[in-house]
């Protein structure tokens, strides 16, 4: 398949003629504009089947982007053996049909997902284009009404029809009237019977089908958004593509680090193979792609222009104008040279995780997953069928795995990498803690009553189709005495060593891991003949006199963005925001140009602890210059509160019974958390009464309340 870059595509459709590019929009077009695309509904509906046969509130999975979360529903869904494996391609009519088994209910849940929608940015570009006249044919699997939102909100009364089979006479229009053209491949939300299952999206209505392929006989066609897993709209491409319609070729659009579904790639080397101008390209996202369209019109739209400036889209870093960083800058990083791409399946008995665990939990020597009823495993097959022996029902064969499979970091089969992973390091002496954490015992010191162990978390990834391993230094706490240590005590502690390390240790402790790690040249995770092996060099940049086989990356240096401290004058800018303030003064100062009043504090704390925050509260008037060698640069001379936000504060003194309160913390140890909760919000109340005699509270609560 041939690969065009970003500036390729929108080059090309600057010199096209007018109309000659039509648009194939999916749910991904519309994510920005807050409706879910295919797939997060897809995992809207397990999560819905997970939630509803455990029993629990589907609160429990606020976020279904986190790789936790996916990751536990699935291994569920997959345990079960009654659902379509993770991206296969009947997983939306699949999901969709098990959730709502009729299609009214479908209907109605689109309905509810759909309506109300305010277009983003990239369908108010879209709209440009229409109305300009640069694309007058768009083609749309989504049932929203977002096309035609995007043009009424650029010019209110411009004309466009919907083509879709349940508007009346909609698919006797004719395509070359001379106005624009919105073809509802799926259906209307507010007219149409939807379509969602498998057997409901295998085949377009014979006249959407027809309008379809005329409106695609003389143009080209850009897909936005679209993973090609339904039939319907697929066959028509596939035929107008052999049939030497789709004149200006096909222009297949996919997000960074994604690959196309099975049916598109197969369709897209097709459609290379019959017209030399498709090919494929890699977009941030629907609203970059089409912002640069619009902007091949070279015309302003206020209400674009605004928007992109104001907007939350993150620019593309344009490597090209950076600086190349040449000096030796060294990763993490290890790059895989062999993962297991096969493993041992056969039909079992054992139906949940937990039972599989209880199988393999004494051994050292098997790696296991359970998927669709079957059991995959790594190790000796003889040894396979002695630890399972009684839970096999069928032959044992070794199988490939999907290449998608292992390049998806939500596959059972990175479960499995990493229980590799895992057997190998406790072989190697090392203990395991927490997720994917292992700390050295013959690596440790003791400090303020606790020991402290070298520690790392190992992380695999994959970019560019290689698998990666990532190690970071960490620590493990345990108490002398046995005690268990309290989690954010516990923190703070491995927080305090890890800020004390700086580029030169952090290298020094990866050089150690790796020796660890290491067996001859590689790193080596493997039980018999399953072998995950990465290169021992990580990933390096720069330097001289470099070594070949050394694993290379680039590397870029940006300088750090500068904050601006006026709202007139550009040129007020510093990129450290002490120094900032030391020079430009705070921003309400500058644009008030006047100074205000001291700043007038109020104070609850307890007695015992009265000198030490007053005397906390006065440094901060006073000038300060740090002695810590690496931070000098960072944190320059502090010159003291009122030099920096040219305003002084006026700290109460104790005789004060407006702003000054005070209390005993030896009472206050004796309380539960609700009572000392209420003896606060009284004092509080106190202070309320005087608010015109200070601009603010300061309330100490000392470490040795955390107890409550």
């Amino acid at each position: 398949m041939k690969e065009y870059t970003i500036a390729n595509v929108i080059n090309s459709f600057s010199v096209r003629p007018a109309g000659s590019m039509s648009l194939l929009l999916g749910a991904g077009s519309s994510i920005s504009s807050g409706i879910m695309s295919g797939g997060q509904m897809i995992w809207d509906f397990k999560r819905r089947i997970y939630c509803s046969e455990n029993k629990v509130s589907e609160k429990i999975f606020p976020d279904l982007s986190r790789e936790s979360v996916q990751s536990e529903i699935q291994t569920y869904l997959d345990a079960t053996g009654e659902h379509p494996a993770l991206y296969s391609a009947d997983e939306y009519s699949h999901y969709f049909e098990y959730v709502f088994g009729n299609s009214r209910d479908r209907e109605l849940y689109i309905q509810n997902k759909v309506k109300n929608i305010v277009p983003a940015l990239g369908y108010l570009c879209l709209g440009t284009l229409i109305i300009e006249g640069k694309v007058n044919l768009i083609n749309t699997t989504n049932f929203d009404d977002l096309v035609k939102a995007g043009v009424y909100s650029i010019e209110p009364g411009h004309s466009i029809k919907t083509i879709s089979s349940a508007i009346d006479g909609s698919v006797g229009f004719n395509l070359n009237d001379g106005f624009p053209s919105v073809i509802k491949l799926h259906g209307d939300y507010l007219v149409d019977n939807l379509k969602n299952t498998s057997q409901e999206l295998q085949e377009l209505e014979k006249t959407i089908a027809i309008k379809l392929q005329e409106g695609l006989m003389d143009k080209g066609l850009i897909v936005v958004g679209y993973a090609g897993n339904d039939n319907s709209v697929m066959t028509v491409l596939e035929k107008e593509i052999c049939n030497g319609g789709l004149r200006y070729g096909v222009i297949w659009c996919k997000p960074k680090n994604t690959r196309l579904s099975e049916r598109a790639e197969k369709f897209m080397k097709l459609a290379c193979l019959k017209n030399e101008l498709s090919g494929i390209v890699d977009i941030d996202s629907f609203d970059d792609l089409l912002y640069r369209m619009y902007l091949t019109l070279n015309k302003s739209y206020k209400e674009i222009d605004d928007r992109w400036k104001d907007s939350d889209c993150f620019k593309p870093i344009l490597f090209g104008n950076l600086k190349k960083r040449l000096v030796f800058t060294k990763t993490n990083t290890f790059e895989a040279q062999n993962v297991p791409n096969d493993s041992y399946i056969f039909e079992t008995t054992i139906t949940s995780w937990k039972e599989l665990r209880g199988y393999i939990q004494k051994t050292s020597d098997i790696v296991a997953a359970l998927f669709k009823g079957k059991v995959w495993a790594f190790g000796e097959k003889n040894r396979i069928r002695e630890v399972f022996k009684g839970a096999i029902k069928s032959e044992m064969e070794l199988k490939e795995f999907p290449e998608y499979w292992y390049q998806r970091d939500y596959s059972f089969v990175w479960s499995m990498y990493y229980d590799l992973i895992k057997i190998v390091l406790v072989d190697k002496g090392l203990i395991c803690f927490g997720r994917n954490k292992y700390y050295d015992k013959n690596h440790v010191v003791s400090e303020n009553g606790n020991k402290v162990y070298e520690a790392i978390e190992v992380f695999l990834s994959c970019v560019n189709k290689k698998i990666l391993l990532t190690i970071l230094p960490t620590f493990y706490i345990e108490s002398n005495s046995g005690k268990l240590i309290e989690k954010y005590q516990k923190q703070k502690i491995i927080n305090n060593h890890i800020s004390r390390i700086y580029n030169a240790g952090v290298s020094t402790q990866i050089n150690n891991w790796i020796k660890r790690l290491s067996t001859m040249s590689d790193i080596v995770f493997s039980v018999d003949n399953f072998k995950l092996i990465f290169n021992r060099i990580v990933y390096t940049s720069g330097g001289i006199e470099r070594n070949e086989q050394w694993p290379q990356l680039m590397c870029f240096q940006c300088e750090e963005p500068k904050m601006c401290f006026s709202i007139e004058d550009n040129n007020k800018v510093s990129v450290n925001q002490l120094k900032g303030l030391v020079n430009y003064g705070p921003i309400e100062r500058l644009k008030n140009g006047s100074d205000k009043g001291s700043i007038k504090l109020a104070l609850l704390t307890p007695r015992q602890f009265r000198k030490e925050v007053i005397q906390h509260l006065e440094k901060l008037k006073m000038r300060f210059i740090t002695d810590l060698k690496q931070e000098k640069y960072f944190l320059p001379e502090y010159a003291g509160f009122e030099s920096i936000y040219r305003r002084s504060i006026d700290i109460p003194n104790t005789s004060d019974g407006a702003r000054y309160k005070e209390y005993n913390a030896d009472n206050v140890i004796k309380l539960s958390a609700k009572e000392f909760y209420e003896g606060l919000t009284k004092y509080i109340d106190v202070f309320e009464k005087n608010l015109m005699e200070f601009d603010v509270l300061i309330i100490y609560i000392p470490t040795q309340f955390s107890h409550l």
